[in-house]
């Protein structure tokens, strides 16, 4: 019989806990997973979560709980911590500097299940653990810049690792995306879209208002004419699309421009949106200066070590229009090249199997 794990969250932002637990699923011998959420997700994502509790009747919350209890890992995107926070003023959130919000214990993912299901996860045999990811997480903690300690391990992406001060419990766990292609299918595709005359260079956020996407279009543009290459590149912006749109512009582009953070916002990390791309062959570009070394060491652990496979384009306007400029003057041949490294990168640290096997390393160390 293999081991339960309970992923929990109010909602699975991004799709990455469902993602993780499909990657256990499908590749895992030893543990099997469910995703319990409060909401559906709100970008409509094709691979749902398990269980969302606003729609579920007694009999299937019933199953909901009895999985939990009988999990032996819980992984919890908990917004509060364990101790929760109680009147907390926190750091502004997203698009308007002066709206601050504030957290209540009340509303912790903890506090949630208590109330709607009945169960302690605190007082159960499982051991609990914590997630971080997300534009809107990393600003809300940048000013209190530490996360409560009670948890087995936190886990983060890779670009709120730098907030935390107490890191000897800390993990870095990159988030992955699945194509709906095979890896070989991914190879035969970079090869035939570098066939064609132009390529494509595409930007595509969820949200223009915390991706950069202004200074993006900008540069974008500049470095285009400046160097006269619209007749070797094509740019596509596209924002407010449905998921599988959104993939479909990525499929067939060749450059992706994930997120630009100004020294303002200061993030410095990459997000889901760079990972679907390199999963779909393509070159991958965010800024990424926060990511230290240390932070890819602790991603990759258990399943080997790795420099990032993206592009940093700095938080610095001027170096991220000289590094768009020096790989817009690359050959071709170079350019796919680049795709290439930035696809085994992805296979190696960031595929389904790969997470898998991340998971299972961490959850029994």
């Amino acid at each position: 019989m293999k081991t339960k794990i309970s992923f929990i969250a109010q909602t699975d932002y991004a799709n990455c806990l469902t993602e993780w637990s499909k990657s256990i699923n499908d590749h895992s011998e030893i543990f099997e997973s469910r995703v319990i959420c409060f909401f559906p997700h709100t970008f409509h994502y094709s691979l749902k979560h398990d269980w969302d509790l606003q729609s579920c009747n007694e009999e299937e919350r019933k199953k909901i709980k009895d999985w939990i209890t009988d999990s032996e890992h819980i992984i919890i995107a908990e917004e509060v911590g364990l101790a929760g926070l109680v009147n907390l003023t926190v750091a502004p959130t997203l698009g308007a500097q002066n709206n601050y919000q504030v957290y209540d214990y009340e509303q912790g993912t903890i506090q949630h299940v208590r109330k709607l299901l009945g169960v302690d996860l605190q007082n159960l045999k499982a051991k609990l653990y914590n997630f971080h990811s997300g534009s809107l997480f990393r600003r809300s903690y940048s000013l209190f810049n530490e996360f409560n300690s009670e948890y087995t391990k936190i886990f983060y992406g890779p670009d709120l690792y730098r907030l935390s001060k107490k890191r000897e419990n800390d993990r870095v766990m990159f988030c992955t995306y699945r194509s709906k292609f095979s890896n070989k299918e991914i190879i035969e595709k970079i090869e035939k879209k570098f066939d064609s005359k132009k390529m494509v260079i595409s930007h595509t956020p969820s949200n223009p208002s915390n991706k950069g996407t202004e200074i993006i279009l900008k540069t974008v543009s500049k470095v285009l004419e400046q160097n006269k290459l619209s007749d070797k590149f094509d740019f596509i912006y596209a924002t407010g699309k449905t998921h599988d749109e959104i993939m479909k512009i990525k499929d067939s582009s060749h450059i992706c421009i994930g997120e630009f953070s100004n020294k303002i916002l200061n993030i410095g990390g990459f997000g889901v949106s760079s990972i679907e791309s390199a999963s779909l062959g393509n070159v991958c570009l965010a800024s990424v200066y926060n990511v230290t070394e240390d932070a890819i060491g602790k991603a990759c652990e258990g399943i080997g070590r790795n420099k990032l496979g993206i592009v940093d384009i700095s938080n610095d306007e001027q170096i991220f229009e000289k590094t768009l400029t020096k790989i817009l003057l690359l050959d071709k041949e170079k350019i796919k090249n680049l795709a290439f490294s930035t696809f085994k990168w992805y296979e190696d640290y960031l595929s389904p199997v790969a997470v898998c096997k991340k998971i299972e390393y961490e959850l029994q160390s």
